[in-house]
């Protein structure tokens, strides 16, 4: 994907008011460009959690596994629970970002690149493909639609569910609470 493709999607969703915000720590790696955001108090810097309005519950690693292509749902908020536990790399085109799990070092992304309502979101290994990037307005205290940059569409608790162990799907963006998420430390 060409540069001045993604910066001018990028700028579109902007436009859109469609930025990740957070207290920037400023660090920034080689192997990871972009500012990484603010951390959950008692973790490691610049871990955090990532709360579904609806539910109140956390997204999480299914099982807390590392594997390639575990599922993320949504699961009550555990101290210390590694598998719900991200890192969130603002990236520097256009505002979006890039999601780590803090436990396993991968991404998170669609599974298979898909673009169809209800693929489910993974854990991958990162590798730069669009499906891992995404747009939205995520902070500390705001609850925002978070938008995959390759589908288009919101990530969202399968069927309005507040049970343990939903799933965390992409479904057309409809502005209700289970596609609204936010930062907790």
């Amino acid at each position: 994907m060409s540069s001045r493709l993604v910066m001018a999607l990028g700028t579109a969703l902007l436009g859109a008011g469609m930025t990740f915000t957070g207290p920037a720590a400023g660090a920034s790696t080689a192997s990871s460009p972009g500012t990484v955001l603010q951390h959950v108090a008692g973790a490691a810097d610049n871990v955090y959690y990532i709360k579904n309005q609806h539910s109140g519950k956390c997204m999480t690693v299914h099982g807390a596994s590392t594997a390639k292509g575990a599922r993320i749902d949504q699961y009550r908020c555990i101290s210390g629970a590694q598998n719900q536990w991200w890192v969130v790399y603002k990236l520097h085109v256009g505002g979006l970002v890039r999601v780590t799990g803090y436990q396993s070092g991968k991404c998170l992304s669609i599974l298979g690149g898909s673009k169809r309502k209800g693929a489910p979101l993974v854990q991958w290994t990162c590798n730069g493909a669009s499906d891992q990037l995404f747009a939205g307005h995520l902070a500390f205290g705001g609850k925002s639609a978070i938008k995959s940059y390759h589908s288009g569409k919101c990530l969202d608790v399968q069927g309005g569910s507040t049970s343990n162990n939903a799933p965390i799907i992409q479904w057309s963006c409809n502005g209700r609470t289970n596609q609204k998420w936010y930062l907790t430390g």
